[in-house]
């Protein structure tokens, strides 16, 4: 499963590299679970500058309920999280407690360890670049219904 939020402030170049991300995934197998976010608006007391923040919402709570819902169909021996945030703590925790004989790791993204995740995992992995860089999407992939999704050249 890919857990994600369309960026909806930015370009819409932005979101189109996101969404051929998405089609590409689902094209492969790969459930979607979409998250959003909301605009917050922020001001300096000192200078009394005002600007507008996004906040990823309902992404890690998607994670957690998945997660733990997928921990208690007893379908599964172990979960590993694909994650640097340490949001994400409780839902470990609260799986590990429930459900002590499944294992639960973390797989780190390149340059996202945490020593808090590690601790809470029996299994962790740090993802390096020469191994990210072997998983790279293809320039171009054909659909079942024969439409081609083609990578961005931002993203290589």
């Amino acid at each position: 499963m890919y857990f994600t939020a369309l960026a909806n402030w930015r370009g819409t170049g932005s979101q189109q590299r996101h969404k051929a991300l998405i089609a590409d995934n689902e094209e492969k197998g790969v459930q979607t679970v979409l998250g959003k976010f909301k605009a917050r608006s922020w001001s300096c007391k000192q200078c009394n500058f005002h600007a507008k923040r996004h906040e990823e919402k309902a992404t890690d709570v998607n994670i957690a309920l998945h997660a733990y819902r997928l921990a208690a169909s007893k379908e599964v021996d172990q979960i590993f999280f694909v994650t640097g945030d340490t949001d994400l703590i409780p839902a470990i925790r609260m799986i590990r407690a429930d459900f002590p004989a499944l294992q639960v790791g973390v797989i780190f993204p390149f340059n996202r360890e945490t020593a808090e995740l590690r601790r809470e995992v029996v299994r962790y992995h740090s993802t390096k670049k020469s191994i990210l860089d072997r998983f790279q999407l293809p320039d171009t992939i054909i659909k079942a219904n024969q439409k081609t999704i083609t990578r961005p050249p931002q993203w290589v």
